[in-house]
């Protein structure tokens, strides 16, 4: 008869042999990954001992019934002896293999919550993401400008145009003579009003009033005559025609300033829109 082995052929296997290992080598990995999973191997570790020690004791158990039968040279004598009952198991031994029992339900138990913690962190765990940052927006700058534009021109309101169609300039007149003046304004807002006035080379940057009022408050064609423009002063030099807008303000100083015939500077509000010289012969 052949010999009979006691330990199972699928761990004689080499692929349970394998999976064994696979089996050892992830625990030890997932015992690394954290203190709590560290302790949870060790406690199955000795729970595994335990195991093994119970396999001792059915192995020695089942080895002791299964002890070889007398051979026939000893027929006689085993024949002759008084016949007994077969050895019971101690006290010991079966205290021993119900404490190994336990030990292996637990050691099993231990497993099997192992294999679910770690099928559950592996789980919940959150596939890696990664995040593309935009692309910096960069802004063109020209060494030639500043960074800080100026800022825009105040707005104004719709431009006065005011021209001379008489007299025209360069026109030649004698001292003493009178002078037809006439013209157009158009952009005047309510409030502004046109004035004319004359500014000779020989007055000393004066301004004379040619009328004692504006010659428009609205946009229209204006003309009069001015008399006796220029005396023996101004022969040989140039005599200025300004017209002259201005706002509410300028034109009240205008207006209280025209009896006197003359003003050393515009007053605040005024502006000179259009211009024409003449000259006075010598």
């Amino acid at each position: 008869m052949e010999p009979k082995t006691f330990i199972p052929p699928a761990i004689l296997n080499t692929g349970g042999v394998i999976e064994v290992g696979i089996a050892i080598a992830q625990g030890l990995d997932y015992a690394t990954t954290s203190k709590v999973n560290l302790v949870i191997c060790g406690i199955a570790g000795v729970l595994a001992v335990g195991f093994i020690c119970y396999g001792v004791v059915v192995v020695r158990n089942w080895w002791k019934d299964r002890r070889p039968t007398a051979s026939a040279d000893d027929a006689s004598t085993e024949s002759a002896a008084p016949e007994h009952d077969a050895p019971k198991p101690s006290r010991a031994v079966i205290a021993l293999s119900v404490v190994a029992l336990v030990i292996t339900s637990l050691s099993a138990l231990a497993i099997l919550v192992l294999v679910a913690r770690s099928a559950l962190a592996a789980s919940a765990e959150p596939p890696p993401t990664t995040s593309v940052a935009p692309p910096p927006i960069t802004t063109p700058t020209s060494s030639a400008t500043s960074s800080t534009l100026p800022p825009p021109p105040p707005t104004t309101g719709p431009t006065v145009a005011a021209t001379f169609s008489e007299p025209t300039p360069g026109q030649s007149i004698n001292a003493g003579d009178d002078v037809a003046v006439a013209g157009t304004v158009h952009g005047l807002s309510p409030g502004s009003s046109l004035w004319l006035m004359t500014q000779p080379q020989a007055g000393g940057g004066s301004y004379f009033f040619t009328n004692g009022s504006a010659v428009a408050t609205y946009d229209r064609d204006w003309s009069f005559p001015d008399r006796q423009v220029g005396d023996v002063s101004d022969k040989g030099k140039t005599i200025d025609y300004d017209a002259v807008l201005a706002n509410s303000t300028c034109s009240a100083a205008l207006t209280q300033a025209a009896a006197n015939d003359a003003i050393d500077a515009l007053p605040d509000g005024c502006t000179v829109v259009a211009r024409v010289t003449i000259r006075v012969n010598k």
